[in-house]
């Protein structure tokens, strides 16, 4: 039995635009990368888009602005989910933080809200990564609850969830206006 996680449907339209793209031997960062950027940060209600490599170089350097902005120091903790793409647990010790791992739902193998509670909550602690999976968001509220109460940043992670609408309150996926937010356009994600 196969298994798919997606399949690529492109019209005739995105056919011609990725024609002309490749014509213009002009991959990025062009004014077609530009545009992209205005459009993306526009549907998700923000001033600024910018578009980097990859989704871990974006994590990185969005990692990086809150620790430099909260003035964390090396050792302070990451809170990130137990099963996720390497990168999330990658960037945290790049940035000479250590990512503590708390366990995910059964259910969406996001990160358990349940379990984020029951984590302990030591004042290294600074933030926390939700990862939505698959097309599948997180518990954000509840996640948000606790990041509110334990005084905790929050990075939320939606390379695979881009403007997917949320299973528990209907809202797209990054529409929760958090301190940082950062998207990736790879062949695996959902668009």
């Amino acid at each position: 039995m196969k298994h798919t996680l997606g399949v690529l449907a492109l019209n005739e339209s995105d056919s011609q635009s990725m024609a002309e793209v490749v014509d213009s031997n002009w991959l990025s960062p062009g004014p077609r990368v530009k545009a992209f950027e205005e459009t993306f940060s526009s549907y998700h209600d923000q001033k600024h888009g910018v578009m980097t490599n990859s989704g871990t170089d974006a994590l990185r350097i969005a990692l990086a602005a809150l620790k430099e902005k909260n003035g964390w120091k090396d050792g302070d903790s990451v809170l990130v989910p137990a099963g996720t793409f390497v990168a999330t647990v990658n960037v945290v010790l790049q940035l000479n933080l250590v990512p503590r791992l708390v366990d995910v739902s059964k259910y969406d193998f996001n990160m358990d809200p349940w379990c984020l509670r029951q984590a302990p909550m030591t004042p290294d602690v600074q933030c926390v990564i939700p990862v939505h999976l698959a097309g599948l968001p997180c518990d954000m509220p509840k996640i948000l609850d606790v990041a509110k109460d334990h005084h905790l940043s929050v990075l939320e992670d939606s390379c695979e969830a881009m403007g997917v609408d949320g299973i528990i309150t209907r809202e797209l996926v990054n529409e929760f206006k958090l301190e940082n937010e950062q998207w990736d356009v790879t062949p695996k994600e959902t668009l």
